[in-house]
C-alpha cells in the first residue's frame, strides 16, 4: 500500500487548525496562517461590537434583563479585558487598558453603574 504523503529529508508539520489540516515543511508558514487567523477573528468581533453600537441606543445597551447579571455593553467590555489579559498577562506585557477597566469588566464583576 502506497502512502499519500512523500517524506523528504525535511519532516513534514502536519497541523490542524480549527478544522483545517495543514501540511506544510515551515513552520513559519504555520505562524503566518493563525496570525492572519487571529487577525481576521478580532477585526469580525471588532465589527460586531460596532454593529452593536450603532442598532442600540446606550440605555439598551445599558439595560440588565431581569434572568441575567450582565448587559450587553458589559459583555463587550468583558470581552475586550479579557482579550487584553490573555495576550498581555500570558506574554508579561504591560496592557494597553487601565486598571479602572480591568476591575470593571474582569471576570467575576457584574455592571456597578451605567456605561456612558
Amino acid at each position: 500500500m502506497k502512502s499519500k504523503y512523500f517524506y523528504t529529508a525535511v519532516t513534514p508539520y502536519i497541523v490542524q487548525i480549527n478544522g483545517t489540516t495543514l501540511y506544510t515543511r515551515s513552520l513559519p508558514h504555520i505562524i503566518n496562517y493563525e496570525i492572519k487567523s487571529t487577525f481576521k477573528i478580532w477585526k469580525t468581533n471588532r465589527k460586531l461590537y460596532l454593529d452593536y453600537f450603532e442598532k442600540y441606543s446606550l440605555e439598551q445597551l445599558n439595560e440588565t434583563p431581569n434572568e441575567f447579571s450582565n448587559n450587553l455593553i458589559w459583555n463587550i467590555g468583558h470581552i475586550i479585558v479579557a482579550q487584553q489579559v490573555l495576550i498581555y498577562d500570558s506574554s508579561d506585557l504591560e496592557g494597553c487598558i487601565s486598571e479602572e477597566l480591568l476591575n470593571l469588566y474582569r471576570p467575576g464583576t457584574k455592571p456597578v453603574k451605567q456605561t456612558s
